[in-house]
């Protein structure tokens, strides 16, 4: 039932013929006769739908599952002269695959031989990859996958449109058998497109990581990646246990860039400031304050990733912070009045989310020489008022 309403387009089934029997075929109209209606619609993979007397698939997922299930079984009879290019020819005719078909495809390539898996992958490669079960392809289908997949993006770079934003897992997809294909694609130059990024996600979890660590390594500090690779080498690199992140701030410190300030600070706030070197944090913060020098949209956007990792540091590592970032800190542009002044705006800024931070965490009492060391040195050229700051 589930490859009749898949194949026809149909939302659904019906009791009875009613005004909507494209969409809501009856049952008898499929064959289903007598005591066997009743017994379907009551399996629970089937839910009711808005009209009365229509049922519908209780997920997509199962009726492209069932689908998918059914017809590897007539394939793979022998005495069924059906064939897996007969049934290709419906689900992408001329080898292009309908997109309302791209979950079922996926599936029969989970279910499928051997040869199945092969031909559904030369049509629809990353249709496979992101419905079904991609990690019950054989290993040589995997391998077909993944080149299937470098082809498509050399043709279009933007292969997955709109679904870029989708995320999935093919968790077990990743083993021994694909670590070097998947080098061989990280290790190619940048296009841009979603290839990287896609492989960057599907990795996330895998064991396969560990014996990619190079690689990741030089996609998260190579500037001229784009930041969904780069980001997507970090969230593969997190999964290491034990790797060491110090070298790994101090060369994002030095590149004094917006992206890896953020990147920086998701590692922080990741791995916990407490098993960062204080030292380390203070050098971030001191890249990062450069960015607010720019008085422009971006660079005010770029604020938010600073102000929620100053908001996970504990009192001790925030007095410490501001006791450095303030220490000495005075005018050095000879500005006539602090109106004209901006050459402390960018650490006046950072100072004032810990205080911030320090106002909302400390309890008290404050020690009044140390706020007035704090406070001596810094300059704003907006004031906020107590309801926009905890420190106002």
């Amino acid at each position: 039932m589930f490859a009749k309403l898949l194949l026809s387009g149909a939302d659904g089934v019906s009791v009875s013929a009613g005004l909507d029997e494209r969409t809501y075929p009856a049952l008898g109209d499929l064959g289903i006769r007598g005591d066997s209606q009743a017994s379907i619609l009551d399996t629970r993979l089937f839910k009711p739908a808005a009209r009365s007397g229509n049922h519908e698939p209780v997920h997509r997922i199962v009726a492209e599952y069932g689908a998918a299930r059914h017809l590897i079984r007539m394939i793979n009879d022998a005495s069924n002269p059906f064939s897996s290019r007969q049934c290709l020819a419906v689900i992408a005719p001329n080898g292009v695959s309908r997109d309302e078909l791209r979950g079922l495809l996926g599936w029969m390539a989970a279910l499928g031989t051997q040869e199945t898996q092969e031909a559904i992958i030369a049509v629809d490669p990353y249709a496979v990859l992101a419905n079904g079960d991609p990690s019950r392809l054989s290993p040589r289908s995997k391998l077909l996958l993944l080149d299937g997949l470098v082809a498509l993006s050399a043709e279009d770079p933007f292969f997955r449109r709109n679904d870029f934003w989708r995320s999935f897992s093919a968790s077990g997809f990743f083993t021994a058998d694909t670590v070097d294909a998947v080098r061989c694609i990280l290790n190619q130059p940048e296009d841009g497109g979603h290839l990287k990024s896609l492989v960057f996600q599907l990795l996330e979890g895998s064991s396969a990581i560990d014996d990619l660590v190079p690689e990741l390594e030089n996609h998260l500090l190579d500037p001229a990646s784009t930041e969904n690779v780069r980001v997507g080498a970090l969230d593969c690199l997190l999964d290491c246990q034990g790797y060491p992140w110090e070298p790994t701030l101090g060369h994002l410190a030095r590149e004094n860039s917006h992206i890896a300030s953020r990147i920086s600070a998701k590692i922080i706030q990741r791995i916990g400031p407490d098993r960062v070197a204080r030292e380390t944090i203070l050098r971030m913060l001191e890249s990062s304050a450069a960015l607010f020098e720019r008085r422009d949209d971006r660079g005010i956007g770029s604020r938010y990733h600073i102000r929620q990792l100053v908001r996970e540091f504990d009192l001790q590592l925030t007095v410490w912070s501001l006791d450095r970032l303030t220490d000495g800190l005075s005018c050095e542009c000879a500005a006539k009045s602090a109106t004209l002044c901006h050459c402390r705006d960018d650490v006046s800024k950072i100072a004032g989310l810990l205080l911030d931070n320090y106002f909302e965490i400390s309890l008290g009492p404050h020690d009044p020489a140390r706020l007035w060391r704090w406070l001596e040195g810094l300059n704003y050229h907006g004031p906020k008022g107590p309801d926009d700051s905890a420190a106002g």
